[in-house]
């Protein structure tokens, strides 16, 4: 289900922005119990896994979401970055982030996270935000409204985080992938 939020004017920015949020395909899942193999329709940038840009900026604000309910905070790992990756190039290329988490190529969260290299985990998850100027402010604001992508972000279990945002135009479509 898509929702439509009014996103903050800036006076950097003449007009209003609309943002879209994801709301629906949220959950966890167990991984596939085959280790993970060599990637599969997974290609992305070498440079773009690590953390760039205003990407920090949602990962630090998904540590002090954390750390403000007494939860240790996640790390980083290339590993899901590009699987985040993969998962935002896909949203732009599409012109929207699924609310059903699954790519143009048919993949769910547990067949993508496979192919994308991320090793067998107990739980992973997803959680996707776009819309038009969309700012790490913005997704941490829509996550941490909605009761889905906010227990993935205090799930005490999951521990390990990729981040990604890719521009597409005005749109920003920010995926963060999650692991055990």
């Amino acid at each position: 289900m898509k929702l439509e939020t009014s996103a903050k004017t800036s006076a950097k920015t003449s007009a209003a922005a609309l943002a879209f949020a994801i709301t629906a395909g949220l959950g966890l899942f167990a991984m596939p119990t085959a280790a993970a193999g060599s990637l599969v329709n997974c290609d992305v940038d070498p440079a773009s896994i690590a953390l760039r840009g205003i990407e920090p900026e949602v990962f630090n604000a998904i540590n002090k979401m954390r750390a403000h309910a007494g939860l240790a905070a996640v790390t980083h790992t290339d590993t899901l970055s590009r699987s985040a990756e993969w998962a935002s190039v896909d949203s732009a290329k599409r012109g929207f982030s699924p609310s059903n988490h699954v790519d143009s190529l048919g993949r769910n969260i547990p067949t993508r996270f496979a192919q994308c290299g991320v090793p067998s985990a107990s739980r992973i998850a997803e959680i996707n935000y776009y819309g038009t100027y969309a700012t790490p402010a913005d997704a941490m604001k829509f996550w941490a409204n909605s009761s889905g992508h906010r227990a993935i972000i205090l799930d005490s279990r999951l521990k390990k985080v990729g981040v990604a945002v890719i521009y597409q135009g005005n749109l920003r479509h920010w995926t963060v992938t999650f692991s055990s």
